[in-house]
């Protein structure tokens, strides 16, 4: 293995002049440029590798970004591969690699992923967190101890930092105001897990109950049902409100994979999508694109937030002030399953 001493050698100069041209950027190393230049062409015809992990401990940066996720199966779902996608995109060109950690921890003494540990033990320079669950008093931490992160299409109530969100309270309105607009007063909602539908502040939530109570839609709690992000739990829900005596004739479904199962449960009971029923998804991807009847859904730009929340982190990372909250906008996109009615 080549080292550093191995280039100075060569070159007819000490190993710590070699260290202070190596360990910078081309160009921010205070040695003359001859030198620099010198260097740099010994090293590169030897094939020098420089030992990051050494690297890190000198400059205590890790030159690794953090994505914090609920659990791994998310992994898999459509909206946060979009997310992913997006933030992968954005420090392509960046010397930062990328690591995915879970605040879910069976087995474990700890139930959920210390965050700040992430940092005290160098293994991140910063964190984007796209977990829903997360404990508030681990942000609070993170705030504390100065710990740059960026929230990923969430939001903490109560606390000011940095985040990149689609506006979920606006587009959940959107979706009232666009089936009212067909002709549609009988509108169940699908919007997502029971574990953070009870929170009155949850955006989503709150834009259907005000936009409901505008248009004087019925909304009692027949007609807004939680389920996990889960196409089974969806289909039941479905097939429940669908065989109730008032069914709905629209029904708004919190994702992509949801929207399919309140798609099948409505042909399983054998109805036709869109004459006896309407649909929106609350996320687009190819389930909804590809579905035996194209499916209406929110478009809510994901791969931007993940691109837009790398970059905001990173500039966080390179010395930025204060916090900002960036809002992405969202788009309607119609397809084939709604209808109006009369």
């Amino acid at each position: 293995m080549v080292t550093m001493k191995d280039i100075a050698k060569i070159v007819g100069c000490t190993e710590a002049t070699v260290s202070r041209v190596l360990s910078k950027p081309e160009g921010e190393s205070p040695i003359s440029k001859p030198l620099q230049e010198k260097i740099r062409v010994v090293a590169d015809r030897l094939g020098y590798q420089p030992n990051l992990m050494a690297r890190g401990l000198a400059t205590r940066k890790t030159d690794n970004i953090g994505v914090v996720l609920d659990c791994y199966e998310h992994l898999t779902h459509p909206v946060m591969m979009q997310t992913i996608a997006g933030i992968t995109k954005a420090i392509s060109t960046s010397n930062y690699s990328l690591s995915i950690f879970v605040l879910d921890q069976p087995g474990r003494k700890e139930k959920q992923l210390n965050l700040a540990n992430l940092f005290a033990r160098r293994q991140v320079d910063g964190l984007l967190i796209a977990a829903y669950d997360v404990d508030v008093l681990a942000i609070v931490e993170l705030i504390k101890q100065k710990y740059p992160f960026v929230l990923v299409n969430m939001s903490v109530d109560g606390i000011d930092t940095n985040l990149v969100v689609n506006d979920s309270a606006a587009y959940s309105s959107a979706v009232v105001k666009y089936l009212y607009d067909l002709g549609h007063r009988e509108i169940a909602f699908l919007p997502g897990p029971s574990k953070y539908g009870p929170n009155p502040k949850r955006k989503v939530i709150t834009g259907i109950e005000s936009a409901a109570a505008e248009y004087g839609i019925r909304l009692g709690p027949s007609r807004l049902v939680l389920t996990e992000y889960d196409r089974d739990a969806a289909y039941q829900a479905a097939k429940e409100l669908l065989q109730s005596q008032n069914r709905p004739t629209a029904i708004f479904a919190g994702d992509d994979a949801m929207a399919v199962g309140v798609y099948h449960a409505a042909v399983d009971l054998g109805l036709q999508v869109p004459q006896d029923l309407s649909i929106v998804s609350g996320a687009d991807s190819y389930l909804t694109k590809f579905a035996p009847v194209p499916i209406t859904a929110i478009h809510a730009r994901h791969l931007e937030i993940g691109y837009r929340a790398a970059e905001l982190l990173q500039e966080v990372l390179n010395g930025k002030e204060g916090t900002e909250r960036v809002v992405i906008s969202h788009q309607l996109t119609e397809r084939n399953s709604c209808t109006k009615i009369n």
